[in-house]
């Protein structure tokens, strides 16, 4: 494996394995399960797509690195919506009481803006995390060139044994 596999596949199994920590195991206060866990289906299958990019990227398949960037921006999105805007714009009383009856007793270091929802420790990791990770994607993919995006493989097959 070369440093380009490298690159992107150890980010990916950190973050496989952090995520699915802390969405399966109680460490209060840092995750809360005191209302339980209701997306487990959707955890298990973001699980399985980790697994299965990070196998893809292993056995170096042209199709993983665009899986992946579809991927990482789909999260991205969620993150930004989920938590992002809220916290910078405000969120309405229902959606509060979602956050506070949910991430309420978490750990939480960023400054609150208004009565705005604030995320806590945890998304912030998970967001910091697809952040980084998504431009280190593209920028192993060649964003915005197709033509590097279909080079990247060739150059990750030549380095095989």
């Amino acid at each position: 494996m070369n440093n380009a596999s490298i690159r992107v596949v150890v980010p990916q199994i950190v973050f496989l394995i952090y995520f699915q920590i802390v969405e399966w195991v109680s460490l209060y206060p840092w995750n809360d399960f005191s209302y339980g866990n209701s997306q487990q289906p959707f955890d298990l299958v973001l699980g399985i797509v980790q697994i299965t990019l990070v196998i893809w990227t292993f056995r170096r398949s042209k199709w993983s690195l665009r899986i992946s960037l579809v991927f990482y921006a789909i999260w991205l999105t969620l993150q930004v919506l989920n938590w992002w805007v809220p916290y910078f714009f405000g969120a309405s009383e229902s959606i509060r009481e979602v956050y506070l009856r949910m991430f309420g007793r978490t750990i939480k270091f960023l400054p609150p803006i208004g009565n705005h929802p604030i995320p806590d420790a945890n998304h912030v990791v998970i967001s910091t995390h697809v952040v980084l990770h998504y431009p280190k994607d593209c920028e192993l993919n060649g964003t915005g060139s197709r033509e590097k995006i279909d080079q990247l493989p060739a150059q990750l097959n030549s380095n095989r044994p």
